[in-house]
């Protein structure tokens, strides 16, 4: 649905960026066609907006300690390399860049389904004909008998 690479940034950052001072915890919802993703932390205040962060910027993140200890573990491979990934990701799998809401109360992330995802998932909605779905939603293909 999301290319796996980006989501996992997207969470690194959840997590790195976090207030956990509010014991909010990190608050996911996925739906059929996109994931929303957000946590009550900040971001720089100069870094207001979806096309701001994909730009070259300064990483400054939240937690500094705990950004620190994702740096050593390997899960964070360079300090403010994070968004340059999840554009990669995105361009190898034909997929939308998410778009970051950016306020005093926190971050969300909307993540958009891949437009290969969305063309299977209209498939299965409207399935071609010869095909019809099944009492439990499944596609049923209509064989002739020999």
């Amino acid at each position: 649905m999301f290319p796996q690479e980006a989501f996992r940034e997207i969470l690194l950052n959840a997590v790195v960026h976090k207030d956990y001072s509010a014991c909010n915890p990190i608050q996911i919802s996925v739906y059929e066609d996109k994931i929303y993703i957000w946590n009550d932390g900040e971001m720089p205040s100069e870094l207001n907006s979806t096309e701001k962060l994909f730009e070259k910027h300064s990483s400054k993140p939240y937690n500094p300690k705990l950004a620190n200890v994702f740096f050593k573990s390997g899960m964070i491979e360079a300090w403010g390399r994070g968004f340059d990934k999840i554009k990669e990701a995105c361009a190898k799998y034909d997929g939308h860049l998410p778009e970051y809401n950016i306020s005093a109360s926190g971050v969300m992330v909307l993540c958009k389904a891949c437009y290969k995802y969305l063309e299977l998932l209209h498939e299965e909605i409207h399935p071609v004909q010869g095909e019809q779905d099944d009492e439990q939603g499944y596609i049923m293909t209509e064989m002739a008998m020999v």
